[in-house]
């Protein structure tokens, strides 16, 4: 399963930074709502650091968040503990070796999985709807040059379902999620370690001047902004 197996430590930090300052699960979250009940027992796929299974455990009976990262989960149980939340159980394991006594009414994959592993796992593990959220853009957001995406998109997922003959909505969104940096060697860090180009020129003290910015903040006085293209494609796993 396609997953960022491994959260460094820098890692987490900068998506615990990001998500805590931003309302981009919260606006994720609302896509979703239509789609789920209040009565459901639903999984969170990949779900990483977890900051989606925390927006939506309000609104949702039970939330199995699932990913094979210790040191995510850990961030996702520390945050249910500070938070007072009981309804998500926090579980490390690989999605496809996981058992389940009963299926999930709906299954997440927010950015996780390609889309004959989603399939293949909802099939055995969702009754419901299956939602997943795909990357809408070509190119790598964090690299100087032109560097194409690897993985499989919107556009890839959405042409392989109607080949298939499968029924499914689609939204497309466009999402803030800015991130903060406590100074400039900390957003140098930042692009040397998610940039994908060769001689890590968005690392360039030039480069970081023409795409940061100055805030009032002044434990976070720079700051990346950033706009998530995406795109829900939901689906029904009786139309499988």
């Amino acid at each position: 399963m396609t997953t960022m197996s491994m959260w460094r430590p820098d890692m987490v930090r900068f998506m615990r930074d990001a998500a805590t300052h931003s309302d981009y699960n919260a606006r994720l979250r609302d896509m979703m709502l239509p789609y789920l009940h209040p009565q459901d027992s639903i999984c969170d796929a990949g779900c990483g650091l977890g900051y989606l299974s925390l927006a939506l455990a309000p609104y949702v009976r039970q939330i199995t968040a699932i990913d094979q990262s210790e040191s995510a989960i850990a961030v996702l149980r520390e945050n249910c503990t500070a938070q007072r939340i009981g309804n998500i159980c926090a579980q490390c394991e690989r999605i496809e070796n996981v058992t389940v006594h009963a299926p999930f009414d709906a299954m997440i994959f927010c950015l996780y999985g390609q889309l004959g592993e989603i399939l293949d796992i909802s099939r055995r593990m969702c009754r419901g709807n299956i939602l997943i959220v795909k990357r809408n853009e070509p190119y790598h957001r964090f690299s100087a040059g032109m560097v194409r995406k690897k993985a499989d998109g919107y556009a890839g997922a959405a042409e392989r379902l109607r080949a298939m003959g499968v029924p499914f909505e689609e939204k497309e969104m466009t999402l803030s999620l800015n991130q903060p940096f406590r100074n400039m060697e900390d957003a140098r860090r930042f692009f040397r370690l998610y940039s994908q180009d060769k001689n890590k020129r968005a690392a360039a003290e030039d480069y970081l001047r023409n795409r940061l910015r100055e805030t009032d903040d002044p434990a976070f006085p720079l700051e990346l902004p950033m706009q998530r293209n995406l795109a829900l494609i939901t689906l029904n796993v009786n139309s499988l």
